[in-house]
Parts: C-alpha cells; sequence; structure tokens
C-alpha cells in the first residue's frame, strides 16, 4: 500500500485497501484543483518476479518466474 500512497502521491488519497480476496489494493483518489503530476521516473516498485524493488525487469527473466 506505501507504492500506492507514493505513485498517488500528487492526488488526494481518500481510501486505501488491501484486496482480502486476491493480491491486490483499491485506492479512491480524486485530482485536486490546483494538480501538479509528480515524476515517477525514478521509483522503484517491488517486483514479485525478482522479489526487491526495481525499476525494469529484463524480458529473460519472466519465464523463470
Amino acid at each position: 500500500m506505501n507504492d500506492m500512497n507514493s505513485i498517488f502521491s500528487d492526488l488526494s488519497i481518500e481510501a486505501n485497501e488491501e484486496d482480502n480476496s486476491e493480491p491486490g489494493v483499491f485506492i479512491k483518489a480524486r485530482k485536486p484543483v490546483y494538480f501538479t503530476e509528480h515524476n515517477l521516473k525514478d521509483y522503484e516498485l517491488f517486483s514479485i518476479i525478482t522479489l526487491k524493488r526495481c525499476k525494469n525487469i529484463s524480458a529473460f527473466k519472466i519465464p523463470i518466474f
């Protein structure tokens, strides 16, 4: 859920909940009147393929997963 808070930090987050039936997250957010998009170019997400934070996953790692 922390990734969702970071990714949508330029919005007003009203709800952020884990999905109890499947892996995932629900998020409810609104775009503020004075919206400024945050640059996520250098943000690293947690990958279930590499089991660590990363920006890119090489194509050869996906079939191994």
